[in-house]
């Protein structure tokens, strides 16, 4: 018998299918929420990702994890989405969203993001 995941407040989000989750692991400290950018063209997977930093800031929380894939599915079999991620995260508009920095993570399959206070 499968088990139904809980829905929580990052599920469903303005009509999103389930762009961010709180990430489960071993880490022990805490939750980091989760963009799931998976199937995305790049300009649908800004636009996602450019609103869900915008509702983590407001919400006050300090970083999430951006997955975007290895690529495995794409044609050569080459990420698509996280070298483009990567170029948008360092641009103004990434910025004036609160984006402090980032870093690769989880073998290079997801982006790390760590997102300023807002004033």
């Amino acid at each position: 018998m499968a088990s139904r995941r809980r829905r929580n407040k990052f599920d469903a989000l303005d009509g999103e299918d389930r762009t961010e989750r709180p990430q489960g692991g071993k880490s022990g400290g805490g939750s980091l929420p989760e963009i799931d950018l998976h199937g995305c063209t790049l300009e649908a997977a800004v636009r996602r990702l450019s609103g869900g930093l915008a509702r983590l800031r407001a919400a006050g929380r300090p970083a999430a994890l951006v997955i975007t894939g290895k690529g495995y599915g794409s044609p050569g079999g080459r990420s698509v989405l996280g070298p483009g991620i990567e170029r948008w995260l360092k641009s103004e508009e990434a910025r004036s969203l609160g984006v402090a920095g980032h870093r690769k993570a989880k073998g290079g399959g997801a982006i790390e993001v760590s997102i300023k206070r807002s004033r």
